[in-house]
């Protein structure tokens, strides 16, 4: 299970989002993210202070478990994030792989902490993101292998004159 929060380590507004295993059994009662190992497994902190890791706002989900490699397991984690790697809000989208087997705190600025990361390429493209119309990304099986392991992706102000963009990752979890 993954919980999305605003602010942590420090840097505001960089967002987290956290890994709960067996929440089932494990969890009983309320806790305080302030100390996320108390119940946290794992988690994941923005790399910078204005990133909002995992914040979906208007656009859906911000934060997916999926089963992108078939093994039977929903256990690899898609997060989106509002990064300035090409200019401000240009966004980018990130893979966690096998989020089960991991542990701790894990800063995205470190390149362990993911499998994969694809960015926007241009300032304010917002990949990826959309307005009220559902999730910026969805995972599907668009080249009917059997399998839901490829990423269909909105950017609204990507493309030409910022007129919007849909990219197709096809096989995500063979990055």
């Amino acid at each position: 299970f993954a919980v999305v929060s605003f602010a942590t380590a420090g840097r505001s507004s960089n967002g987290a989002v956290y890994y709960f295993q067996d929440l089932d059994t494990n969890v009983p009662g309320a806790y305080d993210l302030n100390s996320p190992f108390a119940i946290a497994s794992a988690y994941w902190t923005g790399s910078s202070t204005t990133d909002l890791l995992g914040a979906s706002l208007f656009s859906g989900e911000g934060a997916q478990l999926a089963d992108l490699d078939g093994n039977g397991y929903t256990n690899d984690l898609v997060m989106i994030s509002s990064t300035d790697f090409f200019g401000t809000d240009s966004g980018s989208l990130y893979l966690v792989r096998d989020i089960d087997t991991r542990q701790g705190v894990f800063d995205l600025n470190i390149l362990s902490s993911f499998r994969a990361r694809w960015d926007g390429v241009v300032a304010g493209e917002s990949f990826p993101y959309t307005f009220n119309s559902g999730p910026a990304v969805q995972i599907v099986d668009a080249d009917n292998n059997g399998t839901a392991n490829d990423l269909l992706v909105t950017s609204i102000l990507g493309g030409t004159s910022s007129s919007g963009s849909v990219y197709l990752i096809k096989d995500a979890a063979s990055y």
